[in-house]
């Protein structure tokens, strides 16, 4: 089991109420699973810096580049906070379209999906964040 402190992003298409996931390459560890983008968190780095540096590596994406419109005018915001074996911090990007990620060689697909029909096979820190309500506090906080 992974112990190092851990962030995802929770991509949210307002307009079309989707969620953006990432397909595993079959040569990752638990391949086949779908997962949000993310992981862990280098030496020095805060959990927003992490987060954004993951989103960028594996997704090509910028937060800045797609923003939606989040009170406050926030590029993203902390969702969740789960502590124990392996702190796991989640973060909400809100766009205004289904974006087309670019992916690096962990993924070999992306999908969007509605809330009511998440992908059944997902990694550890996407089924927390599913377990704990994070994607109906994401629909609700925009």
């Amino acid at each position: 089991m992974n112990s190092s402190p851990g962030a995802w992003m929770l991509i949210y298409c307002k307009p079309k109420q989707t969620f953006l996931f990432g397909k595993r390459g079959k040569r990752m560890r638990k391949p086949n699973l779908w997962n949000l983008f993310g992981g862990h968190i280098d030496a020095g780095e805060t959990f927003e810096e992490g987060v954004v540096r993951e989103l960028k590596e594996e997704a090509g994406i910028s937060p800045a580049d797609h923003i939606g419109n989040l009170p406050g005018g926030e590029a993203f915001v902390q969702m969740g906070e789960v502590s124990g074996i392996r702190e796991m911090r989640y973060f909400l990007m809100v766009t205004n379209e289904e974006i087309s990620p670019t992916l690096d060689n962990e993924h070999k697909a992306y999908g969007w999906y509605h809330f009511d029909d998440l992908p059944d096979r997902v990694n550890r820190p996407t089924e927390v964040a599913i377990s704990i309500g994070l994607f109906m506090k994401a629909m609700n906080h925009v």
